[in-house]
């Protein structure tokens, strides 16, 4: 059978990434209006400061699903590609077993 390269990542690197996510959303500070509006100008640059850095985590985050995306459909091809090739394997057998 012909094949596709077989991906080389680890798994359990792409688990930690798959959980990724709620490590964002708990570093995520929820102020209202109010609590925004009566920051002082240290306090508000600390927040800005932290929300640029969680931006780039965000984007991180993003590139490495969008990889682990790519490589579940390239596997999902693999897959397909295999069935194919097992299915009509046995359709091809089934016929020589019928004309025996």
């Amino acid at each position: 059978m012909g094949g596709f390269p077989v991906s080389k990542t680890n798994m359990t690197s792409e688990m930690a990434s798959f959980f990724m996510p709620m490590e964002i959303k708990d570093k995520i500070q929820k102020l209202t209006p109010q609590e925004i509006q009566e920051l002082d100008v240290a306090a508000a640059e600390r927040v800005l400061l932290n929300n640029s850095n969680l931006l780039i985590d965000i984007g991180n985050a993003l590139f490495e699903a969008s990889q682990i995306a790519g490589e579940a459909k390239i596997k999902e091809a693999q897959l397909k590609y295999y069935k194919d090739v097992v299915v009509e394997q046995n359709r091809a057998l089934s016929k020589v077993i019928q004309n025996g």
